[in-house]
């Protein structure tokens, strides 16, 4: 991810959507290759955040998992009295 996406939320908005300008007629070849070279950035800077937000995925399942490891279900239910220990 990002720093701005893990701080934001939200991916940082790009100038230039790469994708709607794939038409690199008309260029000239020193532009073009710069062109080229931006969308293949952006490519790989795709995957990263991609492969960062599965590994995301992957810790929080895994942190899910081990804390559910040592909870129980309650055994009371709405209504019931219960006592609330409280360690100070």
């Amino acid at each position: 991810m990002s720093p701005h996406e893990l701080i934001f939320g939200c991916p940082m908005p790009q100038a230039f959507n790469w994708e709607r300008r794939t038409d690199l007629t008309g260029l000239p070849a020193k532009e073009k290759i710069s062109r080229q070279e931006a969308q293949l950035h952006t490519e790989t800077i795709r995957g990263y955040i991609s492969a960062a937000r599965e590994t995301a995925r992957k810790m929080q399942a895994q942190t899910r998992n081990q804390a559910n490891k040592h909870r129980r279900d309650p055994d009371f239910d709405v209504g019931d009295r219960v006592f609330i220990v409280k360690k100070v």
